[in-house]
């Protein structure tokens, strides 16, 4: 059998020469761009072909999908024939390589890892950056960059020497080239499982002291939603580290585009433009204090408004007006807007059971707020029998965030416990302590205390309860000694 008739038939043939490999890729990658997406993944961005999806679309034959079953699988001659490619004296044959390995860098193969981590890949993408200056061919160079960035660590810091070019590029006249650009060093900044909080924040400086984040902020300026996005999702990133790196983002023109930002572009900017306050203020006390001081805050709730329709795009607001809820001095100011807490009480009603947990989230914060009018205005709601009612039937994470606001309410006012159905909620906390999760079993435990010291017929209820002296000595006095003798304390009371 000839080679070329071998190649034909041979599913895992490797053909040998540059123009049959170059058709590969042609192949493979018609695949992938009839099935990419955009994707907010861990939150990254990039082009990617999801592997688990079972079928193939738009393939000219069933052939092709028999011969390269594993798309991304490119095998080492292949990879080699992509970088001669890309080293190419001819532009076609240099930008389809491009093309290509853009799409393969989103998932990339062993044999591709390795070249990407010698550091060839990155220089060669940086020297065409460098001689074009065609903006279309710019970026594709720009978006295989972000597609290696987007991948785990060891791939991401072969992007830093391209850096300075792409923080240059947040001053280009195109508007793509500058969103591009944005979205490449988000990729950079984002915290990722496969490095260290020092790794991420030595990144996060490198592109901060290239100065990126004044160019970050000018592209607030811009009418161009997809530009204030890009930018929002970038600085979110880089807030995320000290406070004394990203205090440019306290700027007074960082302000004034928030504040023209907040409700202008709808939902989706909104909701980016939270993100980034929901790492600001998650990390800076004088952020809080700025919303106040600046009239951030009006606006933030009206967005809080317009988004707790959006299923979960509103969770980057809560999440903003949590970390506001969690200072003293900031949460007060939040609980006199007349719309915040019907608001949130609303959602803590939602059928999104990660929307509820976040909303109870905020508001046992905001229960720890000593106001009176707090803990009134909750009661008058229904919301203390809601409370009760998600710690007795809803799932385990929501009923953890319930107990924690039902305590909070308790404490402004601890003979009102008596007037809850204890018989029902007091399995729903036994279940806590058996779940050997020490600040689990500390809301188990503090709820029999509260039980004891404030309900009359508390005792009788945990006599009559056949599991409750049985769950008290599971606590283990080598793992929670502490919490060991806590309970021994209570199992006296009891007897």
């Amino acid at each position: 059998m000839s080679t070329a008739r071998h190649d034909m038939y041979k599913r895992t043939a490797i053909s040998g020469t540059a123009q049959d490999l170059r058709q590969r890729r042609v192949d493979i990658s018609t695949a992938i761009r009839n099935r990419h997406r955009d994707e907010l993944i861990t939150s990254k961005r990039f082009r990617f072909l999801s592997i688990n999806e079972p079928e193939i679309v738009d393939l000219e034959s069933a052939k092709i999908h028999d011969k390269y079953t594993d798309l991304f699988n490119l095998a080492e001659p292949q990879v080699k024939s992509l970088v001669n490619d890309l080293n190419s004296t001819h532009k076609k044959v240099r930008m389809d390589a491009v093309v290509y390995l853009g799409d393969y860098a989103c998932n990339p193969s062993e044999a591709l890892v390795k070249y990407i981590k010698s550091g060839e890949c990155i220089k060669s993408l940086v020297n065409m950056v460098i001689c074009e200056v065609d903006p279309v061919i710019i970026q594709q160079i720009v978006q295989v960059i972000s597609n290696i960035a987007a991948g785990p660590y060891d791939l991401c810091v072969q992007c830093l020497p391209a850096i300075p070019y792409l923080v240059t590029m947040l001053n280009s006249n195109n508007t793509e080239i500058r969103e591009l650009a944005s979205y490449a060093l988000g990729n950079m900044a984002s915290e990722d499982y496969d490095r260290t909080s020092e790794q991420d924040e030595e990144i996060r400086r490198d592109i901060i002291l290239s100065g990126a984040i004044p160019l970050l902020i000018q592209m607030l300026d811009s009418n161009e939603p997809n530009l204030i996005r890009s930018s929002c999702l970038t600085m979110s990133h880089l807030a995320r580290g000290p406070e004394n790196q990203w205090r440019e983002l306290r700027s007074k023109a960082m302000t004034l585009a928030l504040l023209r930002h907040l409700t202008r572009h709808g939902a989706t900017t909104g909701t980016e433009v939270c993100w980034l306050m929901g790492s600001m203020t998650a990390n800076s006390e004088q952020f809080r204090k700025q919303i106040i001081e600046e009239g951030l805050l009006p606006l933030l709730i009206n967005v809080f408004q317009l988004l707790k329709s959006e299923d979960c795009a509103v969770l980057p607001a809560l999440r903003t007006l949590g970390h506001l809820s969690s200072d003293s001095g900031t949460g007060r100011y939040l609980v006199l807007e007349p719309q915040f807490l019907p608001c949130l009480i609303q959602l803590t009603h939602s059928e999104d059971w990660v929307i509820t947990k976040e909303a109870l989230w905020v508001l046992s914060n905001v229960t720890t707020i000593k106001m009176d009018d707090i803990v009134q205005i909750i009661r008058d709601t229904g919301e203390v029998k809601h409370m009760a009612e998600l710690i007795m039937h809803g799932k385990f994470e929501v009923r953890e965030e319930a107990s924690k606001c039902l305590f909070n309410m308790v404490m402004h006012d601890p003979p009102s416990i008596a007037a809850l159905p204890h018989q029902f909620l007091l399995p729903a906390f036994l279940d806590f302590i058996q779940s050997q999760e020490e600040h689990l079993i500390i809301l188990g435990l503090s709820y029999v205390e509260l039980l004891l010291k404030y309900v009359p017929e508390g005792r009788n209820i945990l006599n009559y309860t056949k599991q409750a002296k049985e769950t008290l000595i599971s606590i283990n006095p080598a793992t929670h000694p502490t919490l060991y003798v806590f309970s021994l304390d209570l199992q006296k009371q009891i007897s």
